[in-house]
């Protein structure tokens, strides 16, 4: 039998080393404590956290709700694979019109950093796409951003991702 103190977030990330046996021993702890974990400064599991919290929460999980503003604050001071994984948190929830507003400004900034991978960069753009369908307003900001110069550094599958969310848009 295991003691709780062999159940903490960091005595968890330090010796689990397989996504399966991390997904199992993650059923153990609080989501918010490993929500808040993952929102750590200067954190290198933190992102681990963050990954973990995105499979085990619930669409419009009543536990990460509350932190919704602090995610999102959280998205610029992050490195590229963490914002990844705090966009795809967030894309989970519905978001008030002030909340949407700050992820959109994030978005914008993440996806027009050509030297962000490619992959945070595709879901910044994909989460800019899901927000537009209630500010169809802001399109014509997003067409800005969609030419060559923000493409060219995009791995193939990638671009296809652009493209097919681009597509959505209608401009």
């Amino acid at each position: 039998v295991m003691t709780n103190q062999s159940f903490s977030i960091p005595i968890i990330f330090s010796q689990t080393r397989n996504k399966k046996e991390l997904l199992a021993l993650a059923t153990q702890l609080n989501l918010e404590d490993l929500l808040l974990y993952g929102l750590q400064k200067d954190n290198p599991a933190a992102w681990k956290a963050a990954w973990l919290v995105s499979h085990l929460m619930k669409k419009n999980d009543a536990k990460v709700s509350p932190h919704l503003e602090k995610i999102i604050a959280a998205i610029p001071q992050k490195k590229d694979g963490h914002q990844r994984q705090l966009l795809i948190v967030i894309d989970a929830m519905d978001l008030n019109e002030v909340q949407e507003g700050k992820l959109f400004q994030h978005c914008i900034c993440l996806w027009t950093d050509i030297h962000k991978i490619p992959s945070t960069r595709i879901t910044a753009f994909q989460t800019l796409c899901k927000i537009t369908k209630n500010y169809p307003e802001l399109i014509k900001e997003i067409e800005l951003y969609t030419g060559e110069y923000y493409t060219e550094t995009l791995s193939p599958g990638i671009e296809k991702s652009f493209h097919r969310s681009k597509k959505s848009l209608k401009f």
